[in-house]
């Protein structure tokens, strides 16, 4: 259950916009009121116009006070919820920029094999456990986007079967620490109108319920069905299943079977409830099915598909062919990265030059000004939420040195991970958006899509 300010912050924005309709009905009674007046006065007494007109003042009176009560409840409520979007972005870019240097320095030295086994389970503990408190994040600031309006879903052609891939691989480290089998062998050429990163989260939601509820030894299977025009995937387990008087409560937010969830699992119950808003945000429908406690749950997730479908080998619509992995992804590339935070600039660096990038690491936009004296990179990396001056204002002074540091393409790195901010990163100039925390594979991705728009070139110069 959420905590109480939470709740009733929300229950505020939720009844915010009802309040009109409550005043329309008043100022419509008023209205009727004066209108019944008007036909009665034909036949009255002056004594009895004199009552009626009294009793009509303080029925009017009592309506405008109404009136002036809602409106006062209506801002109040709007208050509230404008203090709720304060709060919540404060608590994520708070939260987000430490899980960045926990995330990305596990992802550093879990690979490296000379590591005792004892300490790479650590690392893996360290991870599993930071990404749960990223997931767990996310929910709350994607439910306080549906309460506001504000959750975005933009759609593109893509392959279902491309978010169903992404999602079982995530969430396979989990199942194998648990000791459970997943069987995700669905393929499917179904297309549908989607965005790829809302579906991915539905599919990893879903499955991750899954996980939390089935015993070690369990399975979970993943298998697809089709009709003429629509995809569903099924998501089943053998886990501790749902009571059927609670099936109708599933996807609803802060809502948990009781007496069922892990202890060591514990949530706020919102995973449920945005699949079910991110699937009815793509014109689909999604479904929950149990024989009761201790028989298994089964989850189905149903898309309409596009009239248009390709082969498996093909790229979906729009989609570019992946670029071949290498072990020096960057190699011959010039980044300079501005971070103010210690920790995250020595990763950066790390991270970076692992891949092969020759790269400047900067602790504020002053220092990088002094560094692009004398050399040019191909991208600039920059955290936006800086002292003295923002990552903006250091966009702003590269542009206005003229020459190509008007062509040099940046990145924003940002703690704050809303709609909002990334459509002021892509309006100031910055080619890409990265939420903190950031996945070293994802940064060093964003690197080599955007140093293809850099004007680089053979050998170093100046801005």
């Amino acid at each position: 259950m959420a905590p109480p300010s939470t709740l009733s912050l929300a229950a505020s924005a939720t009844v915010a916009w009802p309040l009109w309709g409550a005043i329309l009905v008043v100022l419509a009674s008023a209205f009727w009121f004066g209108r019944r007046s008007e036909d009665d006065a034909a036949d009255e007494s002056p004594e009895a116009a004199a009552s009626r007109r009294s009793e009509e003042a303080i029925r009017i009176r009592e309506l405008e006070e109404t009136v002036d009560e809602l409106t006062r409840l209506r801002t109040a409520a709007l208050e509230a919820a404008k203090r709720r979007d304060e709060f919540l972005t404060t608590i994520s870019h708070e939260l987000r920029s430490p899980l960045n240097a926990i995330l990305g320095w596990t992802q550093v030295l879990e690979p490296r094999r000379e590591l005792p086994v004892d300490v790479r389970d650590a690392l893996h503990v360290i991870r599993r456990n930071a990404l749960r408190q990223r997931q767990l994040l996310d929910d709350l600031v994607d439910i306080s986007r549906v309460v506001s309006g504000a959750l975005r879903i933009e759609p593109r052609p893509m392959r279902i079967q491309d978010a169903l891939d992404e999602a079982c691989q995530a969430v396979r480290p989990e199942v194998e620490r648990k000791g459970l089998t997943l069987d995700c062998t669905v393929e499917s050429t179904a297309i549908v109108s989607g965005d790829a990163r809302r579906l991915q989260q539905v599919l990893r939601n879903l499955l991750s319920n899954a996980i939390r509820f089935t015993p070690v030894g369990g399975a979970i299977s993943v298998r697809s069905a089709r009709t003429a025009h629509e995809v569903s995937l099924i998501i089943a387990d053998t886990g501790a299943g749902i009571d059927p008087a609670f099936l109708p409560h599933v996807f609803e937010p802060f809502r948990q079977q009781p007496d069922t969830t892990p202890r060591d699992h514990a949530s706020f119950g919102l995973g449920l409830a945005l699949a079910r808003i991110i699937v009815v945000g793509h014109g689909g429908h999604v479904g929950a099915h149990s024989d009761g406690p201790g028989r298994g749950s089964t989850f189905t997730v149903t898309l309409p598909t596009l009239a248009t479908e390709q082969g498996d080998d093909a790229a979906a619509p729009g989609e570019a062919p992946k670029a071949a992995a290498s072990d020096s992804p960057l190699a011959g590339l010039r980044v300079l990265a501005v971070d103010d935070e210690p920790d995250w600039r020595e990763l950066l660096g790390h991270i970076l030059g692992a891949a092969g990038a020759d790269a400047r690491i900067a602790g504020s936009a002053a220092e990088a000004i002094q560094i692009l004296e004398g050399w040019r990179p191909d991208v600039v990396l920059t955290d936006i939420a800086m002292p003295v001056t923002d990552g903006y204002g250091l966009l702003s002074s590269i542009r206005s040195r003229g020459g190509a540091g008007r062509a040099v393409p940046a990145i924003a790195m940002t703690a704050h991970a809303g709609t909002q901010e990334r459509i002021r990163t892509a309006r100031a100039g910055f080619a890409e958006h990265l939420a903190k925390p950031i996945p070293p594979h994802e940064l060093i991705e964003a690197v080599r899509r955007v140093a293809d728009q850099s004007p680089r070139a053979k050998g170093a110069g100046s801005v």
